[in-house]
């Protein structure tokens, strides 16, 4: 009973800690009519939140009692209103409004529940909360209480399953597996169990005893039994089992018990309501000295029998059997409770034996004590279930015995919340407690606790606001009086810290940091202030600030745990963990940080954060193993974030695998490419279909033929696609599978009749397989099918070629037809500029032959007719002339050529020798010889040399008479490059210039001139046939001279747009446009035009058309006659293939 002394000391010290920020009059007023309008809007707990922030121990006002006690009703809380209901009858006799509430209130009290919608409210909570042990314990003591035996069996099981039973509910279980037949063998072996954990329980002994000897196990029974009677030689129970096992003819052959007791309780199992029978219970077991149960059935009897003559005096002598059995034994009692309380004051640090003490208190219904002991243990096992449990248990009785639990209600709500943290009305009967006793902070942190907080929640609301409202009200007043006394007294330390707090409070983050920094003034030697300074800095926004602080910590004083947690932990908020924090957190990790739940959060962040995973995975599991509930959240939110990160991380690494894998293709890395391949499939752990089919086109092109169609077939088993099916056939073809290659496209042509890529395929497996009339037939077919399609004809051209190339290599070059063509060609050039000008107009015939060894043979003559002034000085005099031509030549093609309009051959060596006769004035010999090479479709280069004529090959006019000659060796070349998007063209030519001539004097060729060319050009394919590029022209010669275009150092940079379209065999169009920069030789702006056109007009007569045209503006160049001037140039050929 000491605590009961000390409850009205810490109430009336409690209330007088609260303050009251504005005059009590008008305040009450404000309370009285916001707490009316809440309710009447039924809202029961805001309205208590008003009125217990105006109700103080010295309140007199019966109005406002009134108020909460309606609040209270109006939220079920009866002995809470029913307190207020008699506190405003005290301050106001006369109300019948207080008195009639009161009244109401205590027939509510005491009015009989619904305990089958009770039970049935109780069993849903189960259905929805499987893992709610507090729910399921709930549903057992219900269903016992409704003597529904052996369903609260099954209840007590399923919960002894999962925790381990305290002796009370253990006790509850034994009984009820003893009122209903067939389970002896399941309490004998529960009871086994928990003696073996509660050994000096005594009550479990003697229930052990009489499963046994329920069982004809009179030898065992008498051992359980003698063993309670050792614990507690009072206990009749274990006497009568004793006699009964040490004398078997008092228990029949069956396995049911007769013992009376028994049998009462078996007749109420099956008649739980009848009243008269339960009555004879109670005085057997009276007359057994079991006390408690029959204290128990007392409480089943009394909603309709309390007041009665019969209820009244049993209960009487039941309570007082309670208090005073054990003290009618002889010498030093051996009742369980004394003996406890004996081997406490032998042993007060035993706390195995003090548990065992407030237990047995608490089965003897002497809560007070139980609980003093319960405070003893409270600081090492206050949050442990064996002591909230039997705490529950005290308040519980305590409340029975006096009516409303007279323990100190902060304490009481303390320990409540702990055993059931989700009861919001717990929590907010807390909260409404501290607000009373003017403890604000902890009201507020009770409040928001983020594991419960629930903001929907109207009650949750109003509370906030109430407690916030107050705090800041007050944090602002004392803010403005510690304002004033530090004006008064700078140097009030205390002033100052209080300050802070109250900064804090409302939000003056900024105030509160320079208040630190006035108190460090005051205090520099202050460790611990300025580590909460650094703290307000971290938090309040001032990482870098933070910083600097804690690293002037750590420097003074590094190997203090706190310094190096503070630098450690600023570090982190600021986002980067330097050297010296990484060797901080490691010390502190290896001792007492490993115990600091706020450090292995924030560690652990921060190595997520920065991607160190298993590192963040480590800390979360230290983390978890100090089993602290209020980090359970976060921790979830850790382990999810890392899950996250390591699915992420294993992506990236997946995906750059594959990125490598697709690399290495593109670079042509292909064995590479297929182990990275492999590697890839071996992190993902599972392989797509998509992605198997491109792994088989990588083990083709890595020459792993066999493989790739392994996997291939696997594929087409599992199911037939078309577009795998497709790649299958054209790894069959490179693997040189030709048979297999047809059975695949013989499918795939089914489908798709008018797939041509199909037919080509086919074409080539069967020209491979020497089948060359079929493979025309087919490639004629897909011809068709095309629809005049430029890819298709290309294609086309190609597979004609590799045909022809076959009969060539089979040595069947008689196979082609021969036939003779007749060319009438004609072109001109027209030149002027700088005063001078330069015309020649040609026509002529030739003719070409084929021979029957893969040559052809050509003749021709022309006539060309010259003009122009004969030096490159203005004014200089014009001079005209005729030269005939007359020529033969050939060439022979190296690899059989494919039939185009453009000279699609493949190698090719040609040459052509003959004269140029001046009218008889001047005979000349010329010739030359050409190498070109040229892949099927693509243009490689050439390479030459050849002799000419000035007059035509140097635009000189007058180059007859000075025996202008031209030696000439260059080479030519060209690359197209296929890209990702587009195409990329570079062309390239240089030419070695030698010229000779005798000015004037035909019998001497004393002079040597030496030159050269060099034109470069890159295109880039920007849409389809158009080409955007740049070409670079150098001409330069070792003399200059002013009967030929010799100078010395001669550069233009063009920028050009090309378009280029053809259908081969029928026609060509090329269209060329260039602007650029005449670089060198006093040049300024070139412009120039070019066009081409080939045109099949009927089956044996073509159509070749060239023109181009030149404009450069130059300034005071050689022979300019002004300061700018234009120099123009226009060619055009033609010629007309006429097949016979």
């Amino acid at each position: 009973m000491k605590m009961v002394r000390f409850i009205p000391i810490l109430l009336f010290l409690s209330l007088l800690g609260f303050a009251v920020a504005m005059p009590a009059v008008a305040q009450d007023l404000v309370a009285q009519e916001r707490a009316a309008e809440l309710l009447e809007e039924n809202r029961y707990s805001e309205a208590i939140v008003v009125l217990n922030s105006v109700i103080t121990a010295d309140t007199r006002d019966a109005r406002l009692f009134l108020l909460r006690a309606e609040a209270h009703e109006g939220r079920g809380d009866y002995p809470s209103a029913a307190r207020d209901y008699e506190k405003a009858l005290e301050l106001n006799p006369g109300s019948n409004e207080a008195l009639t509430g009161l009244r109401r209130v205590q027939q509510r009290q005491h009015a009989p529940t619904d305990n089958a919608s009770n039970l049935e409210s109780l069993r849903r909570l189960v259905e929805l909360n499987p893992t709610n042990l507090a729910y399921k314990i709930r549903y057992a003591d219900a269903l016992f209480s409704a003597r529904q035996f052996r369903a609260a069996a099954d209840q007590y099981g399923a919960y002894l399953e999962e925790t381990q039973g305290t002796p009370d509910i253990v006790q509850s279980y034994l009984i009820a597996i003893a009122s209903y037949e067939g389970d002896n063998d399941l309490g004998e072996r529960v009871a086994e169990k928990y003696t073996r954990i509660y050994r000096n329980n005594d009550d479990l002994w003697m229930r052990l005893g009489y499963f046994r000897l329920w069982q004809l196990k009179n030898q065992l029974a008498q051992e359980a039994c003698d063993q309670a009677l050792r614990l507690n030689p009072g206990n009749r129970e274990a006497k009568d089992c004793l006699a009964t096992a040490q004398d078997p003819g008092l228990t029949g052959g069956n396995q049911v018990s007769r013992y009376p007791i028994d049998v009462l309780f078996r007749e109420l199992n099956n008649n739980p309501s009848d009243d008269d029978t339960r009555f004879r219970l109670v005085d057997l077991l009276v007359d057994a000295g079991r006390y408690f149960e029959a204290r128990q059935q007392l409480d089943i009897l009394a909603p309709r029998h309390r007041g009665t003559t019969a209820w009244s005096e049993r209960f009487r002598l039941v309570e007082n059997r309670l208090q005073t059995e054990p003290a009618s034994q002889q010498g030093p009692s051996q009742f369980i409770v004394d003996r406890l309380q004996r081997a406490v004051a032998a042993s007060p640090s035993n706390n195995e034996v003090r548990f065992d003490l407030a237990e047995a208190l608490i089965k003897y219904d002497r809560f007070f004590e139980a609980y003093d002991e319960l405070l003893v243990l409270e600081p090492e096992f206050g949050n442990t279930d064996r002591w909230l449990r039997a705490f529950v248990q005290v308040d519980q009785g305590l409340a029975r015995q006096e009516g409303t639990s007279p323990l100190y209600p902060i304490d009481r709500l303390t320990f409540l919340l702990r055993a059931d943290p989700g009861n919001k009305q717990v929590r907010y009967n807390l909260v409404d407690e501290f607000v009373a006793a003017g403890r604000y902070a902890e009201a507020y942190d009770t409040l928001i606790d983020p594991r419960y907080a629930d903001p929907t929640d109207p009650g949750y609301q109003g509370r906030l606001e109430s407690i916030e409202r107050t705090r800041q009200t007050m944090a602002r007043e004392r803010i403005n009086e510690l304002t004033l006394v530090l004006e008064q007294n700078p140097g009030n330390a205390a002033a100052l810290q209080e300050i802070i707090a109250n900064y804090n409070i409302v939000g003056r983050t900024d105030d509160a940091i320079r208040a630190y920094v006035s108190l460090i003034e005051l205090r520099p030697e202050d460790l611990a202030l300025r580590a909460a300074y650094i703290d307000a800095l971290r938090l309040g926004g001032y990482p870098a600030q933070a910083v600097t602080q804690a690293r002037w910590l750590a420097d003074r004083d590094p190997a203090n745990p706190d310094a190096q947690r503070l630098y450690v932990m600023t570090l982190f908020a600021n986002g980067e963990l330097d050297a010296r924090g990484e060797s901080f957190l490691s010390s502190l990790l290896a001792g007492q940080g490993a115990q600091d739940p706020e450090l292995l959060f924030e560690a652990a962040s921060y190595r997520l954060a920065t991607r160190r995973v298993d590192d963040a995975e480590a800390l979360i599991q230290r983390l978890e193993a100090l089993d602290r509930n209020e980090y359970a959240g976060r921790v979830n939110t850790l382990n999810h974030l890392v899950a996250r990160e390591r699915m992420r991380q294993n992506e990236e690494e997946q995906t750059a695998i594959l990125n490598e894998a697709r690399r290495q293709v593109t670079a042509k890395q292909y064995q590479a490419a297929v182990a990275s391949y492999e590697r890839y499939f071996e992190v993902r752990g599972k392989r797509t279909r998509g992605e198997l089919v491109e792994y088989a086109q990588v083990l083709a092109a890595a020459n792993d033929f066999d493989q790739s169609l392994s996997i291939f077939h696997a594929l087409m088993q599992q199911k037939w696609e078309y577009p795998v099916a497709k790649e299958m056939a054209r790894t069959q073809l490179t693997r040189e599978d030709y048979s297999g290659a047809l059975s695949t496209l013989e499918r795939l042509q089914a489908e798709n009749p008018r797939d041509y890529e199909v037919r080509f395929m086919q074409a080539e497996a069967l020209r491979q397989l020497g089948m060359y009339v079929q493979a025309q037939a087919i490639y004629n077919e897909a011809k068709g099918l095309a629809e005049n399609s430029d890819y298709v004809e290309g294609r086309v051209i190609g597979i004609d070629g590799d045909i022809r190339a076959a009969v060539a290599e089979s040595g069947e070059w008689t196979g082609y037809d021969f036939a003779g063509v007749i060319v009438p060609t004609s072109n001109a050039t027209r030149s002027r500029g700088g005063g001078t000008q330069y015309d020649r107009w040609a026509q002529g015939m030739q003719t070409q032959v084929t021979l029957p060894i893969n040559t052809v043979l050509t003749a021709g003559v022309t006539s060309h007719f010259i003009s122009g002034s004969r030096r490159l000085v203005p004014g200089s005099e014009i001079v005209r002339g005729r030269v005939n031509q007359i020529f033969t030549g050939g060439y022979v093609d190296l690899t059989p050529p494919v039939q185009s309009e453009r000279a699609s051959y493949s190698n090719r060596i040609s040459g052509e020798v003959g004269l140029y006769d001046y009218e008889g004035a001047r005979t000349v010999v010329y010739g030359g010889i050409r190498y070109w090479r040229q892949e099927l479709g693509r243009y490689e280069g050439s390479v030459g040399l050849r002799t000419g004529e000035g007059s035509i090959d140097l635009w000189s006019p007058a180059g007859g008479q000075f025996n202008l000659k031209l030696t000439q060796f260059d080479v030519k070349g060209s690359s197209v490059a296929i890209m990702p998007d587009s195409v990329l063209r570079v062309n390239g030519s240089i030419a070695f210039n030698v010229v000779r001539d005798n000015f004037g004097n035909t019998a001497s060729n004393s002079d040597t001139n030496f030159g050269t060319v060099i034109q470069l050009e890159a295109g880039y394919k920007i849409v389809d046939y158009t080409y955007l590029g740049m070409t670079y022209y150098n001409q330069q010669y070792r003399s200059t001279v002013d009967i030929y275009f010799s100078p010395r150092d001669y550069q233009v940079y063009d920028f050009f747009l090309e378009y280029e379209k053809e259908l081969p065999q029928n026609w060509y169009i090329r269209l060329r446009g260039a602007m650029g920069i005449i670089a060198q030789s006093s040049g300024f702006i070139s412009r120039r035009f070019e066009a081409d056109y080939i045109k099949r007009v009927a089956d044996k007569l073509s159509l070749t058309l060239s023109t181009s045209m030149g404009a450069s503006t130059r300034t005071l160049g050689s022979g300019a006659t002004s300061f700018i001037d234009k120099y123009n140039t226009f060619t055009f050929s033609g010629a007309l293939y006429w097949t016979l």
